[in-house]
């Protein structure tokens, strides 16, 4: 049968077709589920993207009065004059409340100072009644000749409009899904790997977890079983700093005193704003100016924290590290949003130094990207590279005199400065008095040393301690036992006042630590630094085993079982001498089983063990050491410290101690310059 062909018409082109649905971008964001502090903090950003804005600061402080206004911007058109804005984050917004805040905004200094004052309302200012009364609030100050600006949240206002242009910030506080909402598939495309609000939050979490976690086993402070050692912030008072500066004859200014604060001599005043420097010396007086270590560093890029031994340089890195991390951050630790906005990258500079020696190529992201996974969160690694593509870090570099070899050192700070200037970084270092001077940081970093703990800061510390270790209801704030513990930190600081040694001692905060500990347990205060020393070995090898074993009624580790009460000790001054003799504060695992298994084959010192025998209990000793008594800390596989130097420069020194004159001026010869606080005692 012959097949018809089909209708020719059958080929031809469709005809016309409707047009496609119209999807429009979606033209609001949503305030409404912004914290208040999140929308504060959009305000600012939106404010300081502005090209006419000089300058765009935050006013005030939680709980200080602002006189109607939260943000200040000072335009490049008129840098001399402000602007005012006022943010309101709420869900509804009256007539009465407009004009509340305007009066508020009237009734402060501001008003005969400014000519623009601009409220920014998360809801929508759009209603007749709202219009109505935002154009008589306008017209009335118009007679004071200031112009009332409105942002508020509808999808015409000028936030929205604002931000149709400001991708990134979208990003921030709103996630990559709203940008391609928002803003356009074509723009979310272009910000391609950088981290949005949503990555961010996440990696700052992980990084905050895993600081507190390091931090705690680096620093466990008062064991006790009552301590939270999660809280890290809750424990130290913030540091002061001492800088030197110079101001001309006859125009010393008038210094403001903190509260609590003490003169530390003739030429030493406490005040809180900067003494302008001068050059010249002939018409100029010297002072060492105290002030608040977050203060300084609130003007500060690339600077250097200097401290001796205990002084807390490294619990003031660490301080950083988590404020910078955290959301809500501690008011009294304020910084500048220069900081507050880049992610805190935290590294151990002898322990990278150290992993140079064994890997020549690994660079400051290697080597943090290696940390993360040694520690189980190698999840966020890919993060954190994205993170160097895109963002911007303050680098916290602990330790810069702590790197055992000379040529590492070099090779490891320019390492850190280079991949500070590479990736636009903050760089914040901590280091030794004495070795600073010999390290090749760069001329323009400034440095300030930290101060001595004062009265009122001893109290403070006091005060902290009590709280935490002491027990608490259930339920019960740490306000509140602040509050109760604040008499017994009172009374710690009359006790140590007493006597002017113990005073003085006290005002090294590991000194001060270790007497609360002493204070809490007997009130009993050593005078001496030397004795003080001991008893804060004795602490960590007697008093606190024995007391968490009475409270948990559990025997002494079977490993002890022989042990006379001097074995401990002398073992430690055998590793102390050791790890100090090779000018390092890093002790090696095995050469630490290797010296504890000599003393015990010894059968005059130790126990007159056979080889194999000694090499077992030597490692269960050591392991004691890191996990029952805290004294030494695995800060790698295979590498263990001291929990702090200055332990370990106590112990090396009676070990000195013992040595005859001539072999101690060899020891001397053989490590070099000494280190300052290393006491040398003299056999009687």
């Amino acid at each position: 049968m012959e097949r018809t062909p089909p209708p020719a018409w059958l080929h031809a082109p469709p005809g016309q077709l409707d047009r496609p649905p119209v999807i429009t971008r979606a033209q609001g964001l949503p305030f409404d589920q912004l914290t208040w502090p999140d929308f504060e903090r959009l305000i600012l950003r939106v404010v300081a993207s502005d090209r006419e804005v000089l300058d765009c600061r935050l006013y005030g402080e939680p709980g200080q009065a602002q006189h109607g206004i939260d943000l200040l911007a000072a335009r490049i058109t008129s840098p001399g004059e402000q602007a005012c804005f006022q943010c309101k984050k709420v869900e509804i917004f009256s007539a009465t409340d407009i004009h509340a805040a305007i009066k508020k905004f009237e009734e402060g200094p501001w008003a005969t100072l400014v000519r623009e004052f601009t409220l920014c309302v998360a809801c929508s200012l759009e209603s007749t009644k709202l219009t109505d009364a935002l154009l008589s609030e306008r017209e009335r100050l118009a007679t004071h000749n200031i112009t009332l600006g409105v942002w508020d949240g509808s999808l015409s206002g000028k936030l929205n409009v604002r931000l149709k242009d400001l991708p990134e910030i979208v990003d921030d506080f709103f996630g990559r899904e709203w940008v391609r909402t928002f803003n356009g598939h074509e723009v979310a495309d272009q910000l391609a790997e950088r981290l949005d609000g949503y990555d961010h939050a996440v990696l700052r979490d992980r990084l905050t977890e895993l600081y507190r976690v390091i931090f705690s086993q680096h620093d466990p402070g008062l064991r006790h079983l009552q301590a939270d050692p999660s809280d890290y912030l809750q424990r130290y008072v913030p540091a002061d700093i001492v800088e030197n500066a110079a101001v001309e004859k006859g125009s010393v200014p008038e210094f403001q005193r903190r509260e609590g604060h003490e003169s530390t001599g003739t030429q030493t005043t406490e005040r809180v704003d900067e003494v302008p420097q001068t050059t010249s010396t002939a018409f100029a007086n010297k002072y060492s100016l105290r002030r608040p270590a977050w203060e300084w560093l609130r003007g500060k890029e690339n600077c250097v924290v200097l401290g001796e031994p205990g002084h807390g340089k490294s619990a003031l890195l660490r301080q950083l590290a988590l404020v910078l991390n955290t959301k809500d951050f501690v008011t009294e630790m304020p910084l500048n949003t220069e900081h507050l906005r880049r992610l805190p990258v935290w590294i151990s500079f002898a322990r990278f130094a150290t992993t140079i020696a064994r890997q020549p190529t690994v660079s400051v992201e290697d080597f943090f990207c290696d940390w993360l996974h040694q520690y189980g969160y190698e999840d966020i690694q890919s993060l954190f590279l994205r993170a160097l593509r895109t963002s911007e870090f303050v680098l916290l570099v602990d330790g810069l005199d702590e790197a055992s070899d000379t040529a590492l050192c070099r090779e490891a700070l320019d390492r850190v400065v280079t991949f500070g200037r590479s990736h636009r970084a903050i760089v914040i270092c901590t280091s030794r008095p004495r070795l600073f001077s010999s390290l090749p940081v760069p001329p323009s970093w400034p440095s300030a040393m930290l101060a001595p703990l004062d009265d009122g800061q001893i109290i403070e510390l006091a005060t902290r301690w009590f709280a935490i270790v002491e027990s608490a209801s259930t339920g019960e704030s740490i306000e509140v036992r602040l509050a109760r513990a604040k008499p017994r930190g009172e009374g710690f600081c009359n006790a140590i006042k007493v006597s002017s040694r113990t005073h003085e001692l006290a005002r090294t905060p590991l000194l001060c630590q270790a007497l609360i500990e002493l204070y809490r347990l007997s009130h009993r205060l050593p005078e001496a630094r030397i004795r003080a020393y001991g008893e804060i070995i004795n602490l960590f090898l007697h008093r606190h085993p024995q007391a968490r074993a009475h409270a948990s009624f559990t025997e002494p580790p079977a490993a002890l079982e022989g042990l006379r009460d001097t074995d401990l000790q002398d073992i430690l001054i055998r590793i102390a001498f050791d790890t100090q003799s090779a000018a390092s504060d890093i002790a090696i695992r095995n050469r630490c089983v290797e010296l504890c298994a000599e003393y015990l084959e010894d059968d005059l010192m130790g126990l007159g063990l056979p080889r194999p025998k000694s090499t077992r209990r030597a490692l269960e000793i050591i392991e004691l050491f890191i996990n029952h008594f805290g004294i030494l800390i695995e800060r790698s596989a295979g590498e263990l410290s001291f929990a702090h130097m200055s332990l370990q420069e106590f112990l090396a020194a009676k070990a000195v101690a013992a040595l005859a004159e001539p072999d101690q001026l060899a020891w001397v010869r053989a490590i070099g310059v000494l280190s300052a606080s290393l006491p040398i005692m003299k056999v009687q």
